[in-house]
């Protein structure tokens, strides 16, 4: 982080001075005229702090670095400065911060990053930073957004943002660029001073601290920005409106402004509307600031924009919508009702699962139509919407899926089978190839705080896949903090399954690839499901999580937690790569990332994997040499041949299948589990395991019909095995040697492919919050319950419900793993449930097998098969009193089997964990 120096900061209070214009005669315009404005009311030293924003020239980049601004602060507090500056087109602010009562010092997970507040007029931006010393790059989008509760924002879209935190120095950057286009509601019509607040925000845990950015003196005044004037020589205009989105019919009430340090005339200026001129004439000016209202402006419905030309070149423009709301709200209302009369028939058709496109489209409008700050773009996108709502609905209504036929990028959604809410993803189609013709999909995943759509608003992908005819998704990941794990890697594999119902994808050329957060999930999905992605393309990926985790929080984790993150880790499944392309790239200049490429290149090469590693350039930029090659490196991938012999590894039962072969039971779970096979065409077998216990082998493709015997060779022996009904043989362990046949149903529950653990699983098929609603502990209980499903709810954009103990059917048991919030004396399922996994739960604590914790309040977590059910889960939450049921409300997934805790327990910190771990093959500690 560089260094900024105070040098000639304007710092001043005063009072805005009327202008004197001379106007010529409009040449034409339908009645439309330009006239002097009076200036606005005057900010005063008694009612405002008023702060001058100097003109920017040329255009500075928004990269992390605040030097780059080539400004100095305009407000520097001690270890805080402020930094503005504003040009034609955009304001910017810049922030650095380097004081530990407003920087976290303490490490902390996703949930707890600090944050900068900026209000200008009615426009709220909200920037929130990242651990590490890398910049994040996103754009802000309108409204309200609910998907995920640490990161709502308000504000227009347009802005940039980076965030550069260096936890070592303690510091963080700040630098955001806000068109004024996109902020014109919130620009004075008469260019006064626009009110101004900044606030710097901590979040620690659930604690949030708000500290307000006020200069010294200054208290109770509030800030006001006021616009510098351009250098001398400069000339220039700005329009702004005073609502850009009005009623047709309405004057917006534009007013222009001439910008010019030096006295002297200015002629030939021409306002356009749509392209036809509405004045032309000649001005004179006699200060720095000349004001214009333009008056007689009335516009009919739709989108506008509005445009200065000064001496015949292009000087200022504007967007303005003429919107008629109520009756948007009314077609938007008939639209839904259409819908709903749709005979959806069956969500596996095509047209069926389409309806959630249009369900999305229609929820985007009506969020649209209910934004804080009705901006234009947001109006636009309402009108355009609207009519894109109508054709899909007519071609529901005529049996085709919606959006049939498009191409270009679209904004899709399905409903999740987890629980049936609506998830976004976007979706670019190319133009070109033979119609029906299979593509290629590539599937993208975005950085931690990105949504969708940020790969395609801040990168060149789309034009690179409409060169290289890919199709590519981009899932949202059912949140902005889920980075790909547990529900939000199932949205990924449910938002495949969703586009290869509704395009042509050739099921041998499905690629994923991924950016920091993103890229890390990539190469994780990719190389535990083998059988599906046939390459991965991956930016600043961290392949070893126990290394990252060690170098972010410069500590090792503790037992429990290095093997939950090994048994995700890329690393721990480099042998499933041998018939993978892997395209991995890293900037320069992080040594961290580079020990990591070259650790997993190791790897690959022992497993003699195709793979690429390729360094960026630091900064912004560097994605745009990455789609391209990448893209490239995959189509040149040979088509996956898992015909002779193969090696597939997995640490998850729930995971235990590609190509020809699957794990059906392993000695312990958590640790590799591997198959190394070999079939001929005859269907016969050369086997070798590791930790496996029973599997199965696919004789499709073979000469092996249903009936018959093959001979499999396993570890030095040799079985005879029938071929099943559905084409598959079946072994088994008896002792030490190999049988034919599946293994023999247990007598008591066994972990399986269905019921494994940990913790995090059972959120990843259907499941209900339930609370245990009698004695005196039943309001508690409620509340814990309630507070969790909220929290789900924020956290994975998704919908939970909470329900009473005695109000729970067998119905519900039967479709949905259930999470317990209750004590011993308000449940009647707790006991049966705490019994079958030897825990134990009494007022002096928590004894799980024959390990005891005592104290006053002591919480446990804890997953088994639900006694009821046994082939779904069951969640216990509860503890020796009511109040150890809130120390673990929320989802972390970072827990293995158990977890039990007292109230030094942060989500973010393992090491305050009192005891944690995994059940055996058994169910017992």
């Amino acid at each position: 982080m560089r260094e900024q120096r105070c040098a000639g900061a304007i710092l001043a209070v005063f009072l805005l001075l009327g202008l004197r214009v001379q106007a010529a005669p409009p040449a034409g315009g339908a009645g439309i005229r330009l006239e002097k404005a009076a200036p606005a009311a005057a900010a005063t030293t008694a009612s405002a702090f008023t702060l001058v924003v100097p003109y920017l020239t040329p255009s500075p980049a928004i990269d992390g670095e605040l030097s780059d601004l080539k400004i100095p602060p305009v407000v520097e507090l001690g270890k805080s400065r402020l930094f503005l500056g504003w040009d034609p087109d955009d304001l910017y602010v810049g922030v650095f911060v380097s004081d530990g009562s407003l920087v976290s010092t303490s490490q902390s997970d996703t949930t707890s990053t600090d944050a900068a507040i900026l209000t200008v007029g009615n426009a709220e931006l909200f920037l929130s930073s990242s651990r590490g010393n890398r910049p994040i790059y996103k754009r802000f989008k309108a409204g309200e957004l609910e998907r995920n509760l640490y990161h709502r924002r308000h504000g227009p879209e347009g802005s940039e943002v980076a965030v550069q935190r260096a936890e070592e120095k303690n510091e963080v950057a700040y630098e955001l660029k806000v068109p004024w286009l996109t902020l014109s509601g919130a620009l004075p019509a008469a260019e006064a001073g626009l009110p101004f607040r900044f606030r710097l925000r901590d979040r620690i845990s659930d604690v949030v601290k708000d500290s307000e950015f006020v200069p010294a003196g200054a208290a109770g005044r509030p800030l006001v920005l006021v616009l510098g004037p351009p250098a001398l020589g400069t000339i220039m205009a700005r329009l702004a409106a005073g609502k850009d989105v009005v009623l047709p019919g309405q004057d917006p009430e534009v007013h222009v402004s001439f910008h010019r340090a030096d006295a002297g005339p200015l002629s030939a200026v021409q306002v356009t509307l749509d392209g036809a001129p509405v004045f032309a004439g000649d001005l004179t000016l006699e200060a720095n600031r000349t004001l214009f209202r333009l008056k007689g402006l009335s516009l009919p419905a739709g989108l506008h924009r509005l445009e200065v030309v000064l001496g015949g070149k292009p000087a200022a423009h504007l967007s303005l919508v003429a919107l008629d709301v109520p009756a948007a709200q009314a077609k938007l209302t008939a639209l839904r009702k259409r819908l709903e009369a749709w005979p959806a028939r069956r969500w596996s058709a095509p047209a069926g699962r389409s309806l959630a496109r249009a369900q999305r489209l229609a929820a985007d409008v009506e969020a649209n139509l209910g934004a804080r700050l009705p901006t234009s773009m947001l109006a636009a996108r309402v009108l355009a919407d609207l009519d894109d709502l109508e054709k899909a609905v007519a071609q529901l209504e005529a049996g085709h899926p919606a959006y049939e036929g498009r191409t270009g990028l679209l904004r899709c959604a399905y409903r999740s089978k987890l629980d049936g809410s609506l998830q976004p993803y976007s979706l670019y189609v190319p133009k070109g190839g033979a119609a029906g013709a299979p593509k290629p999909l590539l599937v993208v995943l975005s950085d931690r705080n990105e949504d969708e759509s940020a790969c395609f608003e801040q990168t060149d992908l789309a034009a690179v896949a409409e060169k290289r005819g890919t199709i590519v998704l981009a899932p949202h990941g059912r949140g902005l903090e889920a980075i790909y794990r547990g529900p939000a890697a199932l949205d990924v594999e449910e938002a495949i399954a969703d586009v290869r119902e509704l395009n042509a994808v050739d099921a041998s050329r499905i690629g994923i690839a991924g950016v920091e957060a993103g890229g890390t999930a990539a190469l994780e999905l990719a190389l535990q499901r083998p059988d599906l992605f046939r390459g991965v393309g991956a930016v600043n990926a961290e392949p070893d999580q126990v290394a990252a985790w060690t170098h972010e929080w410069r500590k090792e984790p503790v037992q429990w937690l290095a093997g939950v993150l090994d048994s995700r880790s890329a690393l721990a499944h480099t042998r499933n790569a041998t018939r993978m392309a892997l395209y991995l790239a890293y900037q320069s200049g992080n040594a961290q990332l580079k020990e990591q490429a070259t650790k997993l290149a190791r790897s690959l090469k022992d497993e003699k994997a195709r793979y690429q590693i390729t360094e960026l350039a630091a900064g912004a930029g560097a994605l745009a040499s990455f789609w391209e090659p990448m893209m490239a490196f995959l189509d040149a991938a040979p088509p996956v041949d898992t015909g002779g012999k193969l090696t597939f590894l997995t640490t998850r039962l729930s995971r235990n299948s590609a190509w020809w072969t699957r794990i059906d039971a392993v000695r312990a779970v958590g640790f590799p589990a591997s198959i190394q096979a070999e079939r001929s065409s005859e269907g016969l077998f050369k086997v070798e395991v590791e930790n496996t216990t029973a599997l199965s082998l696919s004789v499709e493709g073979t000469s092996s019909k249903t009936g018959s015997n093959v001979e499999v060779g396993i570890d030095a022996g040799q079985v005879q095995a029938p071929v099943g009904p559905d084409g598959w043989v079946r072994l088994h362990q008896e002792g030490s040697k190999w049988a034919a046949g599946p293994m023999v149903p247990a007598t008591s529950p066994r972990k399986s492919p269905a019921v494994e653990g940990p913790i995090e699983q059972a959120f990843v098929s259907p499941f209900l919050f339930v609370y245990g609603d009698t004695g005196p502990d039943a309001a508690q209980c409620e509340s814990a319950a309630r507070e969790s499903a909220r929290i789900w709810e924020q956290r994975f954009n998704g919908q939970a419900e909470a329900r009473a103990e005695s109000k729970v059917t067998t119905g519900d048991e039967s479709a949905r793993n259930l999470i317990l919030f209750a004590t011993p004396a308000s449940s009647k399922r707790l006991p049966e449930l705490l019994s079958s996994v030897a825990v134990r739960v009494t007022t002096a604590g928590v004894q799980v097998g024959k390990s005891r914790f005592e104290g006053k309040v002591i919480g446990i977590q804890v997953v088994a098969p639900n006694p009821r059910r046994p082939d779904r889960y069951a969640v216990a939450v509860t503890g020796n009193t009511p109040a150890a049921l809130k120390l673990l409300v929320g989802h972390d997934w970072r827990k293995p089997d158990y977890i039990v805790v007292d109230p030094n327990y942060r989500e973010d910190s393992p090491s305050s964990v009192m005891g944690a771990g995994s059940f055996d093959m058994t169910w017992q500690p």
